[in-house]
């Protein structure tokens, strides 16, 4: 059921690569939550995010975010793959002036 689910929400996992895209980037999501389970529960909720490119979003997004000081969680992860590039400078730069000053 939740297989089908997943399926129905991007069929076209069916014609991703598993070692140039489908692996490579779920590596990606378990490295930056740092917890494999959270990382599949966020890919099975969006697989959207599989049809993200990994080297030209979803690694500089990272980078940017770390640099910024975000959390990078779960939230931050889908963020930075489904946002447009202006909503994702409006959300770092809305996100950046909440962060309580470095002391």
């Amino acid at each position: 059921d939740a297989l089908a689910k997943f399926v129905q929400r991007l069929p076209a996992l069916f014609g991703y690569s598993v070692d140039g895209n489908l692996e490579p980037t779920l590596n990606f999501y378990i490295e930056a939550l740092g917890d494999k389970s959270e990382a599949l529960n966020l890919l099975t909720q969006n697989p959207v995010l599989f049809g993200v490119s990994l080297e030209k979003r979803l690694k500089p997004r990272l980078e940017e975010a770390r640099i910024a000081g975000l959390d990078i969680d779960a939230g931050c992860l889908s963020r930075i793959g489904k946002y447009t590039n202006k909503q994702w400078i409006a959300s770092v730069d809305f996100q950046t002036r909440q962060l309580p000053p470095e002391q």
